[in-house]
């Protein structure tokens, strides 16, 4: 007793075959792919954000002395002697 071939053409339709595995496994990867660069530029961007927002708040609350190099008082070099105390 031999299938009908529309059964048989029926049942190889639903296993997917080598080559629709690897088809299947290559957009997998594609999408892996996309999706990881996206992640790494949503990372940057969430970084490059923050940063923006330290500097600013930074040189908001820092005193003028900080940004105006002009107007730190000058320090004096202290010379230490070469031979030991005692």
């Amino acid at each position: 007793m031999t299938p009908e071939p529309s059964l048989v053409a029926a049942r190889q339709s639903d296993t997917p075959g080598r080559s629709d595995i690897g088809e299947l496994r290559a957009h997998l990867e594609a999408l892996v792919a996309t999706y990881r660069q996206k992640m790494q530029q949503e990372r940057l961007s969430a970084f490059r954000e923050m940063a923006g927002e330290v500097a600013h708040d930074f040189t908001d609350t820092s005193p003028a002395s900080w940004r105006e190099p002009r107007s730190l008082p000058q320090t004096r070099r202290i010379r230490r002697s070469s031979s030991p105390s005692g």
